[in-house]
């Protein structure tokens, strides 16, 4: 019980900027830089990156992207085309995709 309540300190609260964000991934650290990095999209498809800046902090908000309303996951996993940074995938509602 003392080790569940230890792990669950670890967590810190986010304050998400608005338009509202609707879907969020944590794919480690994608930008190569000081600590693990967030992405999210907002309401009208808009893909942001916050990088950690490693002391639980976050850079403010670039946009990286837009027309990302499609995909219902951001899914990142390992590096499948070997450049040195994790990969990420979208991922759609539609079967067979």
């Amino acid at each position: 019980m003392a080790s569940e309540r230890k792990a669950h300190a670890s967590h810190r609260v986010l304050a998400l900027p608005r338009p509202q964000l609707n879907l969020l991934s944590a794919p480690g650290d994608i930008a190569r830089a000081t600590g693990g990095d967030l992405l999210a999209r907002d309401t009208p498809g808009v893909l942001w990156l916050y990088l950690g800046k490693g002391d639980d902090t976050f850079t403010a908000r670039r946009q990286i992207g837009g027309d990302w309303q499609q995909f219902t996951h951001l899914a990142p996993f390992d590096d499948q085309n070997r450049d040195g940074r994790v990969d990420l995938y979208a991922l759609t509602a539609t079967v067979g995709c």
